[in-house]
C-alpha cells in the first residue's frame, strides 16, 4: 500500500540568503532563541555572509521565514500557519561597502521584501522507532524530542545537485503520522519538534509549481 509522503523544510539552498540568531545582546538584553509552542514575540535575526538573494523562503536555523505575500498565499490555500513579524540586527563591525562586496550578504538598513516567521498552529502526534529518539524536558517543562541523527541535515544527494526536493539517507529513521491525527491539516507541527514545519505532498507541489525557492524540501516520512 502506497502512503502519502511527509515533508519538512530543511537547511537553506545554496545561493540563497540565510539568517541566524544574533549573538550577544539585542536592545540591551541577551537574546534567547528558545521558543514555546507559539510565536510569543518577533523573530530576531542577523544575516549570514554568502548571498544577498532572498526568494520565497529563508532558513533562520531555528525556524522558517517567508516573504509575507508568499506566507499569506500559503495560509489562504492551506491554512495551518500563524505569521509573526521579523526584526533584524547587524553587528557594528558589519558595514555596507561602497562598491561590490567581497562576500555578498543582506545589509541593514533592509531593502528587501517584507518577511514573517511561519509557525504551525496545529500540532499532531507522530510515531518513530523508539531507539531513534532521545527526550528531554526544557525549562518550560515541555518534552522535546531529539533524533540522534538529525534527518533535516543528513540527506542523500541526488545526481542533480541543484534539486530542491531531497530524500533522507536510506539509513535514517522515518517519521510516521496518522492521517486521522492531522484533522485535515496540510501544514502542521509535530509534538516534540518545536521549530519544524511539516507538510503534505499537496503543499510541496504547490510550492514547486509557484517556483518558490530558498530552502530545501526534505521527504522525512509517511502519512499512514
Amino acid at each position: 500500500m502506497m502512503h502519502e509522503r511527509l515533508f519538512t523544510s530543511g537547511r537553506f539552498e545554496y545561493g540563497y540568503a540565510c539568517a541566524v540568531p544574533p549573538s550577544g545582546k539585542v536592545n540591551h538584553l541577551m537574546w534567547n532563541p528558545g521558543r514555546k509552542f507559539g510565536p510569543p514575540e518577533p523573530a530576531v535575526i542577523s544575516w549570514e555572509a554568502g548571498s544577498d538573494v532572498i526568494d520565497a523562503f529563508v532558513d533562520c536555523s531555528f525556524g522558517l521565514l517567508a516573504q509575507r505575500e508568499v506566507a499569506e498565499e500559503l495560509v489562504a490555500r492551506f491554512g495551518g500557519l500563524a505569521l509573526s513579524p521579523v526584526e533584524m540586527v547587524q553587528a557594528k563591525s558589519v558595514k555596507r561597502p561602497k562598491g561590490k562586496p567581497r562576500w555578498p550578504r543582506v545589509f541593514l538598513p533592509y531593502e528587501g521584501p517584507e518577511l514573517c516567521e511561519l509557525w504551525p498552529n496545529y500540532w499532531a502526534p507522530f510515531e518513530m522507532e523508539p531507539s531513534s529518539l532521545e527526550w528531554r524536558v526544557d525549562r518550560d517543562s515541555v518534552r522535546v524530542a531529539t533524533i540522534r541523527r538529525d534527518p533535516a541535515f543528513v540527506v542523500q544527494m541526488p545526481e542533480d545537485d541543484n534539486a530542491q526536493i531531497r530524500d533522507l539517507d536510506p539509513g535514517e529513521p522515518s517519521i510516521f503520522v496518522r492521517k486521522a491525527d492531522l484533522a485535515g491539516h496540510a501544514i502542521f507541527g509535530l509534538r516534540g519538534f518545536p521549530w519544524s514545519i511539516f507538510m503534505t505532498e499537496d503543499v510541496i507541489k504547490f510550492c514547486v509549481e509557484r517556483g518558490w525557492r530558498g530552502v530545501l524540501l526534505l521527504r522525512c516520512g509517511e502519512i499512514i
